[in-house]
Order: C-alpha cells, then sequence, then structure tokens
C-alpha cells in the first residue's frame, strides 16, 4: 500500500509505474516475490491529490470506504505500508517509518510489516538495476530489501524465533540481585539504562535500571513500582512488610488513597488525558538504600567498563539518588553514531532495529500504555511492571550490541575519530554532566521584571496592529500568535492589507512562503519578501510587517527564556538544562529546555543568572575563534602575520575608519567596524564597458571605461562566496546581487535589502559596443574537414543569418534508424524574401553545403541545410536548438555596433512585429513593436543587447499562449514578450529597424522621442543561494551598469561623495578626517588582501566534490552526500557546509577543550579520566 498516485500512475491508470514503482519492482523480483501473481498494489486514495501533495485527513478520510473494500476483496496474509502515511492510515501510529519498518504490528485490517517508501530511496542514491551485492544492498535500498526477505520468511514460515534465544529477566529477590551483582562483578564490560518518570533528575524518580553483560541477555531491577504492581509481590517478605508499614502511615496521616493520581503529565492530548495513575511506592522497601549502595558499588570498579546512550541523561539521575560520581563511561553509543554518520537518525531505536533484525519493533508493545506519537519518559511508569521488563532490557541489549559494533567499525576504519570519542568526548561527557547538574541560580524578582517589561512592550505592539487590522484591542486575543488566524488577516479575501497570496510552491521539498499544507507562512522570510519588501515605507503593509516581526521577537523572548526560567526551576532556585553534543551536523552543541548558549546579551535577559555571595560569573570567549581558525587552515600570510603580531583586524578597521588609537576605540565603534559587509554583484553579470561591449564583471580588466560614466576601472576586487538575491523589475529586468549592494533609485542609493514596492530603479541605458568583432573559436571536430567551411569570426551577415535562425530555425537529429545521415539545420517563414535572403546567406557563409526547400505543414515555406558540420558548429555557439532553450550567443555581447544591430534585426524580423495603435478618433496613436519567445533566456539578453543601444523594454508573460489558440504545440511553454517602450521607439527604428516592407512602413508612421532617464519599478527580491562575488572600483563617480542596472561601487556611497566624505561629515569639526583608502578597510576590503584563504575555500569545494566529505585534523567528519543531488539549492548548500563545517567544528573543539581545561584546573581532575590531562 503505496500513498497516492504519481503523475506517470495517474496518466497510464496503473499504480507504481513512475521510477519509484519501478524500483519497488526491482525489489520485489530481487526478493523472489512474483508481482502479477502474489502480490496486490494499491494506495492509500486512489486519485491524485491537487499539485501532486501529500493526502489530507480529509481526502483519505473519504476514500478509506473504497481502499477497505479492496482490503477485504483481496484478504491478504500481510499488508506492507510503504512510508510513514500508509502506515498511519492502517495502524494510527504516527511513529517514524525509519524506526518501526520491518517490524511487525497488528491491526484492525491484518498482520502489517511497514517499509520504507522506495522514493525516499532513490532521493538517497538507490539505483534500479544494481550491478553487484555492494548496490543492492547500499544505503536505504538494502534496508528495503531486507524488508521484503524478512517479509518472504514470514510467508514461507521460516521466521526465526528470536524471543526463543534472549534472556530476559525481572529480579524481584535478594537471591536474584545477588545473582546479578556476581555477573557484572565478573564482567569486563556493561551496558546501563535507567528509567525514570520524567525528564528532570530533580523532579523526577528512577523507577528501574537495566543492566546488560552480554549480548541477547539482560535484567530489570525495579527501584520504584505502581501501587497496583507492587501488591502481585506482597508475598515477598521485603514488599510484605513494607507495604503494612507504608498503608499504615498513610491511614494515620488521612492521606489520600495509595491510588489517586501522581502526576498529570499532558494537559491536552488528541487520544486522551495521560497520567501516572497510580503512587510510586520503593519496591525494596526498608533496603532501597542498601540496594542503591550495591548497585553503585559494583558500577564504580576501576576496571569495569560502562556503555550507555546519552549516558549523560542517567549519570545526573544516579548522582541525585545515591550522591555518588565517578563511573568510568567507555563509550556513548549515540555519539559514536553520532561520528560515524552525523546525517541519520542517531536515536537508539532507530539504530538498534536497523541493525538488528531480532530487535525490530521491541519497544512497539509499550505503545499500547504510553503516548502514540513518541515513547516518552514522562509516561513511561503508566504501563504494566512486565511490560517494562521487556522494554528496558530490549533497550540495554541493543545498547550493549550497538556499542561494541561501533566501538569495533570506530577502531578498525576510523582510529582518528576513536581517539576523538576516548580523548575528547569521554572527558567533556562528565564535565557537561556536572555543570547541568549544578546549573545556574537565577533572581525571581528580576524574572518578575524582565516578564513585565516583555508584557509591556508586546502589548504596546500588538496594540499598534490592531489598529493597523482595524479591530479593536483585546489582549486575551490569540490573533497574533495564531498562525491560522494571522494567515486570515494578511492573506485572506477580507483582509485590509490586501497582501497578495504567496507563489504556489507545490512539489517543492523545500518550501520558502508556504507551508507542507500549501497554507501561506507567516515565518520571518514571508513577512520580510513578501510584505516588508514589496510595499512602500510608510504603507499600512510596510508597517504591519516591522512591527509584526517585533511582536514575534518578544513572544520568543517570553515563551522561550522567561517562561523557561520559571517552569525548570528547582526547590534552591536553579534551572537546569541539556547541553546537546550533537546538536548541529557541523559539532557545534546546542542545548534543550533552556537555551543556554543562546540567552540575548540584552542586560534585561543576562540579569536573570545570579550567583551567591562571595561567588562571580565568569564569561570566556575566544577573539575572533573563527577568523584565526580560517587563517590557520590556509595560511595566509597576511592573515597570519597580523595575528603573528597580535593584532585585531576589527580594531585595526576601526582605528583607519574613526582615526583613533587603539585605546580610544569604544565597543561599539568596534562593534561596527567588525558588522560591516559591503555589496557586490555574482559572476558573470555583464558590465557595460566602452569599446569592448558587454563583459562579464570577472573578466573587466583596469582601465576600461564604464560606458555609463566614462570613468575607468582601477581594480577588479573579487569577494568570495557570498549569499546573493535575485533583484526583479516590473518591466522583466533581472540580476544577481548581495543585500548590502546599493541600487540607484529615484529617490537616491538604496540597499537591495531596503528596496519596497514603488521604488524605482534606474536603469543604465547607454552605448556600449567593441570596437572590432571578436573571433570564433575553431572546433576540434571540424578542423581536419576542409570541404566545409564555417565563418571564423562574426560579420554583419553571420549576425543577421544568426538572428533569423534564432527566430524562426532549428536543428533536427536523424531518427534511430537512420544515425548515418546528416543533421539538417532548418528555417521557415512565410515571407518569400526573407526565405530568400536567408538561403543567400547560408550558401555565402557555408559554402559546399546542401540546402533543399519544402512545404511546411502550415502555410509558408521550410528551407533545410543538410550538414551535421554546420549544426555542430551552431550547437558550439551555445544557441540552442529549440525553440524553448534558445540563448543569445555570448560573442554577440562583445561585438562591433552594426553587428548587434543586425542580429536583432533579424530575431525581430523573424520573430518581432510592428502594428499602430489608433485613438478613438481614428488617426495614428503611437507604434508597437514586440519580440515573442517561448524562450525567457532569449527574451531577457535580447532586452541586455538593446540596452547597450540605449533602447528600454519591458518583458511579460502570456501563459501557454499557442494552446489557448487551439494550435498544436508539443510541450507545456509559456510565451515571452518583449515590448519596446514607446519612448525608444525612434531610437530602434533609427538604430536597427526592419528589413521587409511591410514592417518598416508600419515603423514609419508611428515614430516618438526618446527623453529623460529611464527607471522600472522594483517587483522583489529573493534568496538564491552562494555564488562567486566581484566588484569594480571606478573613478570619480564611482558608479557603473551591470546587468541593465545603475549601481554603485560598493566602496563609496555613490555619487562623488565618498564613504569617507559621508562619515566626516557626521564628524565632529576638531577630529582629524580619514581617507578613502583608509574607508577600503573600513568596507571589508581584507577578503581581497586575503587570497590564499579564497584559494583554500576553493580547494576544500574540490574536496567536496571529490569525496563528498571533509575532515578536521581532530577526526571529525562532515559527510555531505547532498554534494551530487540534481537540485542546484542542496549542491550549493553543500558547497558552502565545506569549509563552514571546518571552521565551525574546530571552533566548537577548541571552546570545549578550554572549558575542560578550566574545570580541571579548579576541580583538580575530580571525576575526569587522568589521560585527558
Amino acid at each position: 500500500m503505496g500513498e497516492a498516485p504519481g503523475e506517470t500512475e495517474q496518466r497510464v491508470g496503473e499504480v507504481f509505474r513512475g521510477r519509484a514503482g519501478k524500483l519497488q519492482s526491482a525489489i520485489l523480483e530481487e526478493t523472489g516475490f512474483k508481482e502479477d501473481e502474489e502480490v496486490f498494489i494499491t494506495n492509500t486514495i486512489l486519485c491524485r491529490p491537487p499539485g501532486n501533495a501529500k493526502p489530507k485527513k480529509p481526502e483519505l478520510e473519504a476514500c478509506r470506504e473504497n481502499i477497505e473494500a479492496i482490503l477485504k476483496a483481496v484478504n491478504p496474509e500481510i499488508i506492507i505500508p510503504v512510508g510513514a502515511v500508509a502506515m498511519k492510515w492502517l495502524t494510527g501510529k504516527g511513529s517514524g517509518i525509519t524506526k518501526v519498518h520491518g517490524s511487525k504490528i497488528q491491526s484492525q485490517y491484518g498482520l502489517v510489516v511497514p517499509t520504507i517508501h522506495s522514493a525516499y530511496a532513490l532521493r538517497k542514491g538507490a539505483v534500479i538495476k544494481p550491478t553487484d551485492k555492494a548496490q543492492q544492498m547500499a544505503g536505504v535500498r538494502g534496508e528495503i530489501v531486507s524488508d521484503f526477505q524478512y517479509i518472504r520468511m514470514i510467508l514461507d514460515g521460516k521466521e526465526p524465533d528470536h524471543s526463543a534465544d534472549k534472556d530476559y529477566r525481572l529480579i524481584t529477590t535478594f537471591e536474584e540481585l545477588e545473582w546479578v551483582i556476581d555477573q557484572v562483578s565478573a564482567a569486563t564490560e556493561i551496558a546501563v539504562d535507567l528509567e525514570t518518570t520524567g525528564l528532570l533528575f530533580f523532579r523526577d524518580r528512577v523507577i528501574g535500571i537495566a543492566i546488560s553483560w552480554n549480548e541477547k541477555q539482560g535484567v530489570y531491577i525495579p527501584i520504584r513500582v505502581k501501587n497496583s504492581d507492587i501488591r502481585e509481590y506482597a508475598h515477598l517478605e521485603h514488599v510484605g512488610e513494607y507495604l503494612k508499614k507504608y498503608d499504615a502511615l498513610r491511614e494515620r496521616l488521612s492521606l489520600p488513597p495509595a491510588d489517586a493520581p501522581l502526576v498529570r503529565v499532558r494537559k491536552k492530548s488528541k487520544k486522551s488525558d495521560i497520567t501516572i495513575s497510580e503512587r510510586m511506592i520503593k519496591f525494596w522497601g526498608d533496603y532501597h538504600e542498601d540496594v542503591w549502595k550495591v548497585i553503585v558499588t559494583v558500577f564504580r570498579r576501576e576496571d569495569l567498563k560502562i556503555y550507555g546512550w546519552n549516558f549523560k541523561f542517567d549519570h545526573k539521575f544516579l548522582f541525585y539518588e545515591t550522591r555518588t560520581a565517578g563511573f568510568r563511561l567507555a563509550g556513548d553509543g549515540m555519539f559514536m553514531s553520532y561520528l560515524l554518520d552525523e546525517n541519520s537518525p542517531n536515536d537508539l531505536k532507530s539504530n538498534a532495529y536497523r541493525a538488528f533484525r531480532d530487535l525490530k519493533g521491541y519497544a512497539e508493545e509499550l505503545r499500547d500504555y504510553i503516548s502514540q506519537s513518541a515513547i516518552d519518559e514522562a509516561t513511561l511508569a503508566n504501563a504494566p511492571l512486565g511490560v517494562i521488563t521487556r522494554y528496558a532490557c530490549g533497550d540495554v541489549d541493543a545498547n550493549l550490541r550497538l556499542c561494541r559494533l561501533y566501538a569495533k567499525t570506530l577502531q578498525e576504519l576510523y582510529p582518528d575519530l576513536w581517539r576523538y570519542h576516548e580523548e575528547f568526548y569521554i572527558p567533556l561527557h562528565h564535565i557537561y554532566a556536572y555543570a547541568e547538574f549544578e546549573g545556574a541560580r537565577v533572581d525571581p524578582a528580576w524574572v518578575e521584571k524582565a516578564r513585565v517589561s516583555l508584557e509591556e512592550e508586546r502589548e504596546t505592539i500588538g496594540r499598534e496592529l490592531f489598529q493597523i487590522l482595524g479591530e479593536e484591542f483585546d489582549p486575551e486575543s490569540k490573533l497574533l500568535t495564531s498562525p491560522q488566524q494571522l494567515v486570515r488577516k494578511i492573506f485572506g479575501p477580507d483582509s485590509v492589507l490586501k497582501v497578495p497570496k504567496p507563489p504556489s510552491e507545490t512539489g517543492k521539498r523545500k518550501r520558502r512562503y508556504t507551508t507542507s499544507t500549501e497554507a501561506p507562512s507567516t515565518n520571518e522570510v514571508t513577512i520580510k519578501e513578501l510584505i516588508f519588501h514589496k510595499f512602500p515605507p510608510g504603507s499600512p503593509q510596510n508597517t504591519f510587517a516591522r512591527r509584526i516581526l517585533e511582536h514575534k521577537d518578544r513572544t520568543k523572548q517570553l515563551t522561550t527564556y522567561i517562561k523557561g526560567c520559571t517552569s525548570e526551576l528547582d526547590p534552591w532556585g536553579r534551572v537546569h538544562w541539556n547541553m546537546n553534543l550533537i546538536g548541529a551536523v557541523t559539532g557545534r552543541f546546542s542545548a534543550k529546555r533552556i537555551p543556554i548558549q543562546t540567552i540575548p546579551r540584552k542586560p534585561l535577559m543576562r540579569g536573570m543568572f545570579i550567583t551567591w555571595p562571595g561567588w562571580y560569573l565568569i564569561e570566556f570567549d575566544y577573539s575572533q575563534v573563527e577568523l584565526r581558525i580560517a587563517a590557520w587552515y590556509s595560511q595566509d600570510p597576511v592573515m597570519c602575520e597580523e595575528f603573528d603580531r597580535g593584532e585585531d583586524s576589527h580594531l585595526n578597521t576601526a582605528m583607519s575608519m574613526f582615526n583613533k588609537p587603539v585605546s580610544k576605540i569604544s565597543k561599539e565603534e568596534r562593534k561596527l567596524a567588525k558588522s560591516v559587509n559591503f555589496g557586490c554583484v555574482k559572476e558573470g553579470s555583464l558590465v557595460f564597458i566602452r569599446e569592448r561591449g558587454l563583459i562579464p564583471i570577472e573578466q573587466v580588466l583596469p582601465g576600461d571605461v564604464s560606458a555609463f560614466t566614462e570613468d575607468k576601472v582601477t581594480r577588479l576586487i573579487d569577494n568570495g562566496i557570498k549569499d546573493f538575491y535575485l533583484l526583479e523589475t516590473t518591466s522583466g529586468h533581472q540580476t544577481y546581487v548581495t543585500g548590502k549592494h546599493k541600487m540607484m533609485t529615484l529617490n537616491g542609493l538604496k540597499a537591495v535589502e531596503e528596496l519596497c514596492a514603488n521604488d524605482k530603479l534606474q536603469l543604465g541605458l547607454c552605448e556600449a559596443h567593441a570596437e572590432k568583432d571578436p573571433s570564433i573559436p575553431k572546433i576540434k571536430a571540424l578542423q581536419k574537414v576542409k570541404e566545409h567551411q564555417v565563418p571564423t569570426s562574426m560579420s554583419e551577415d553571420l549576425a543577421l543569418w544568426l538572428g533569423l535562425w534564432i527566430a524562426e530555425g532549428s536543428i533536427q537529429e536523424p531518427s534511430p534508424p537512420r544515425r548515418h545521415f546528416h543533421h539538417k539545420v532548418s528555417f521557415f517563414n512565410s515571407n518569400r524574401d526573407i526565405l530568400d535572403l536567408w538561403s543567400s546567406l547560408s550558401l555565402k557563409l557555408f559554402p559546399n553545403t546542401y540546402q533543399s526547400e519544402r512545404d511546411n505543414s502550415n502555410s509558408g515555406k521550410k528551407i533545410q541545410i543538410c550538414s551535421s558540420y554546420v549544426a555542430e558548429w551552431l550547437i558550439s555557439l551555445k544557441t540552442g536548438t529549440r525553440s524553448q532553450n534558445k540563448t543569445v550567443p555570448q560573442l554577440m555581447f562583445s561585438s562591433t555596433k552594426k553587428v548587434k544591430a543586425a542580429f536583432i534585426r533579424g530575431l525581430f524580423e523573424g520573430d518581432g512585429t510592428a502594428f499602430i495603435t489608433r485613438g478613438k478618433s481614428g488617426k495614428c496613436k503611437r507604434t508597437r513593436i514586440r519580440l515573442s519567445s517561448v524562450s525567457r533566456r532569449l527574451i531577457e539578453e535580447t532586452q541586455l543587447l538593446l540596452m547597450s543601444f540605449g533602447i528600454d523594454s519591458r518583458i511579460s508573460v502570456k501563459s501557454n499562449a499557442r494552446q489557448r489558440k487551439g494550435k498544436s504545440f508539443k510541450g507545456n511553454y509559456d510565451s515571452y514578450v518583449l515590448s519596446i517602450k514607446s519612448r525608444s521607439v525612434t531610437r530602434f527604428i533609427d538604430e536597427i529597424g526592419f528589413i521587409s516592407e511591410v514592417k518598416r512602413a508600419k515603423c514609419i508612421r508611428g515614430k516618438t522621442t526618446t527623453e529623460g532617464q529611464s527607471f522600472a519599478r522594483f517587483r522583489s527580491i529573493t534568496k538564491v543561494g552562494e555564488g562567486r562575488a566581484f566588484d569594480l572600483e571606478v573613478e570619480s563617480n564611482h558608479t557603473y551598469a551591470f546587468d541593465g542596472y545603475y549601481g554603485s561601487n560598493s566602496l563609496y556611497e555613490g555619487g562623488s561623495q565618498t564613504l569617507a566624505d559621508s562619515i566626516n561629515s557626521r564628524r565632529e569639526l576638531d577630529e582629524a578626517l580619514i581617507t578613502s583608502d583608509q574607508t577600503m578597510i573600513f568596507q571589508g576590503a581584507w577578503r581581497n588582501r586575503y587570497s590564499a584563504y579564497t584559494r583554500w575555500r576553493k580547494k576544500v569545494h574540490k574536496v567536496v566534490l571529490k569525496d563528498k566529505q571533509v575532515q578536521s585534523p581532530i577526526g571529525r567528519i562532515r559527510r555531505l552526500s547532498n554534494v551530487d543531488s540534481e537540485e542546484e539549492g542542496d549542491k550549493a548548500e553543500a558547497l558552502r557546509e565545506g569549509p563552514n563545517a571546518l571552521i565551525q567544528g574546530l571552533g566548537s573543539d577548541l571552546a570545549e577543550f578550554a572549558l575542560a581545561r578550566i574545570f580541571l584546573d579548579r576541580f583538580h581532575g575530580e571525576g575526569i579520566t587522568s589521560r585527558f590531562r
């Protein structure tokens, strides 16, 4: 049973017929299933959901009756839900499929054995037809194969009875306890797991200890038991005596009945309220403390190795119960799992189910008694003692087996990682356990003061937001905190804000503006990009966006920090957190319950933490740690020399900026110098250069003249890898820039991140042509062929021929049975004169080629050049071969004015139109000139070519234009229209014009004039990922034109005023002025100075592409398999993660090494393994 029909299945009317279905069929065949005879395949719903989205609950319920009828008719022996949706439909359980796949689950429909969806395996790199055993069993594919092999064994009656070879025991007598002590005393290594009533050691209690010293063996020692369970053991002397005392004491003190509810764990539950329904009683009665002492004494043996899974949790409970520390932890399975694969789940169940067939599903029995969403420690005590025993023994058995397996794997295959685990994690385990146990003291009065202050600020902001929405303020309303209500008020049909709904993101795995249910999101990205940037400053929408983000910030501080500090207090006024050493894939740690490592630096928040009299809080911090690590990795000589001299690069920047000595630089001035980030444009952006044409920015040379300002370029600045935004105008102009880059608008320069609706961006309309035409590189395949000549340089005839062909031509490959035939370069037009012109140009440019003419299926004629060499030459120019992928040849951007004009003339002659619009009086009003194509890139590049003539234009989209007209058109492509703006028609006619008399006649009567500067209205900015960044330093005016935009040199604020001038104008009269050269340092030009660091990042990128991983000097590995992803965003993220993981991971490790040394110096190594010294 799958999820829902896909596109292929919907089209052919059969299930599992796409790529995922092919992989599923291959696995069925490999595991011995006859698909046509033994297997019936269906889905949870029989119709494809809109947009291929995940089926929603109403859709599933609407089709349930049909599916139940199918199940009844088929009467299967086993039902195999493929994926989490099908499993939840069958069992009602929402646990992750990666945890329960391959295990048996009983449902109302029969025996269920879930497995992973084959589509997920394909995303993880599975091959449909493996060539060897390694490919067959690799990764997720191997897990699916293993599941079906197990299902085959069940059907054949060959399923092994794993319960028979397991020795799981419940320890209830002193004789049994003595036997356990003897076994542990004789063992060299054991696994330990504590079961508790909750997660807080100072509030919750240990209910039992599970121990394993051999594989498939485990014991459970109960410590506290429910009243109803312990009375079953009243015949035991130590239990019976204690129960008598317990009941007598309760009666004498008139306490509530023993079976009264103890704790309400979940206030609201979709199922029902879950409680620990009875009082917990000490199982060993008066011998409770003695049992603890015996167990702890055995655990503290110096030669005993203890394994645990997140043992830090158990360590805190053991210390609180017994006040004893010093356990010798040999390995933590969770951390070893993380070291082996930081991208996979690191919880015990997932790893156990994946590694051992006999342990699959061992925890599922417990779900009948506790929370269905997860196996929750807080509800564990609700289960019967026998169920807890089987679960706890399964946990500790899996713990021991996995730790042994992972330790062996690390020692044999990854010795550096094993050393990292031994010498780094194990000591840190003790330190973090101690720190979490101690916690931090909180001042309740200060917390209350912070709470009142934040609530007042939030209420003030809330009143303003309600006023904007036109509603009366209600402090109890959930309008501003409920995403559903907020969506209705922002994007709803009755919204006073009138904000358009976000674009559809159906089918995307990474959504930006919508949720998984396709509803508009209210996250920060959506509010900033779709509201703040879309509407002008001062508008209700812009004000609402700014204030709602402030409201969210105050709400986060209240709920995350203030509420956390009040709800997690222990009886001594301290808060305790849980540091997670595997909190991030880069190696950085995180904190649960209270994010202690991200407390805001505001005094209002930091002031909550206090000490006892005579004690102090000390803050430690590395100076520029990540920058120093970058210098160490890259061995950049300039950077290393500065650090060797003990210089602070941020202070140097501040000294240059403010012209002050180090002693007078304030914290605010250093922070300003540290935070500055200058803008730049993306590699490949075309810069308008006089006498060279439109040149990619990375190819601009010092001495080139900016066509827009007539100023010389003094240098090209390589700024390394940066995050980029796609900037668009309503006229269709696009470019990729960083958020800090300043663009010229009607109201002056503005950073890209500050652009809002109604901003008008100035366009860089200027003459930019080369002095001579470029040569065409030779193709190796054509160099030996003398009888077929191709042009070697660009010319007017060639440009006109290319323009006509790109507009109306194509390349046809021979059909498969005739592969030995030539390719055909075809050209179609209904105008006889144009056909003759293209034919004559073809004979002139490509002599010795054969031409043929034939009727086209539509009206008109088709001319074909039968030559594979001409076709290959055309492909080498990267013009595209089909209508939807046509582009402007790159050589055209650096050609002379006449050649460009001939090319554009050919384009407009083929796919262009000219017509006259008339007013109501019937007189001529104005001339319209347009170019249409299904290739967006062709239209955009043509728009840039026109701008180099000073011609302004606008791009619009017509969805499926040809299909609407009823014409047959292969594919589903939009049509893009480039319209010459009325004020540029005259320039177009004078500079370019048309060939045919009909179009020329229509242009003559429609002449208009070109006057004034040209602007385009801002439409949107969208973050698109990383790229190589460049910038230009330009003399005098400090501006240049790129991609048709007019932007500022990033080293200046624009115009004739440099950034230095701007700063000086705001300084006191008696302070020294700073120079423009100093502002270059202030603007972050150090990136260009440290070229070795840039080269190092490039080397890391190559390593990531080759090895799909990076490794730090101390052995930490960061695996980046998504570098092979077909999604460009995933690949870019992997390349960015490579250097970042090395720097951030090592930075985190260094901080923790320092923490360990401070701890050792303070506590003299108490509880710490001596080898760490």
